[in-house]
């Protein structure tokens, strides 16, 4: 829009108008562009065993946020979208409630949210049943060895 009255305004030669709109568009493309860069370099990592979220600045001027989770202390994972727009373009926001002291990790403005929730709670279902697989393996060996010192124990007072 301040781009056709850019055109209009300089074809007129009215340029005491088209200078304050080139002003605003070029602020305006500077807000896009940061706007941009600070979605781009949120990257949120489901690792096997923990989630990730790294949040850097736009280009890199206030440097960057890493907070970590790990799925043994995940409680609760939610996705939202709020307006029309964003669920007209499938984007909203996931939270994942930790019990630790890192609170809550909040994925912002990602595509298909609902998805990104499916696919935390089936890593995280995943994680839950190996760690409970590791938990029987580490009984059965408890019990292997207390047998063991029973059979001997019987054989030795026999």
């Amino acid at each position: 829009v301040l781009l056709a009255f850019l055109a209009v305004f300089g074809a007129n030669q009215v340029y005491a108008l088209a200078l304050p709109a080139f002003i605003v568009g070029v602020a305006d493309l500077g807000w896009l562009v940061w706007q941009y860069e600070d979605w781009r370099n949120d990257i949120y990592i489901l690792a096997e065993d923990r989630i990730i979220d790294i949040a850097r600045s736009p280009f890199g001027l206030r440097g960057t946020k890493r907070k970590e989770a790990s799925y043994a202390v995940v409680q609760n994972v939610e996705a939202s979208t709020k307006g029309f727009v964003e669920l007209f373009f499938n984007v909203g926001d996931v939270v994942i409630r930790t019990a630790g002291a890192q609170g809550e990790l909040t994925f912002s403005r990602v595509y298909d949210p609902r998805g990104v929730q499916q696919d935390v709670q089936e890593r995280l279902a995943t994680f839950k049943q190996k760690q409970a697989e590791k938990e029987n393996l580490r009984r059965r060996a408890e019990l292997a060895e207390v047998f063991g010192i029973y059979d001997e124990l019987r054989r030795t007072h026999s």
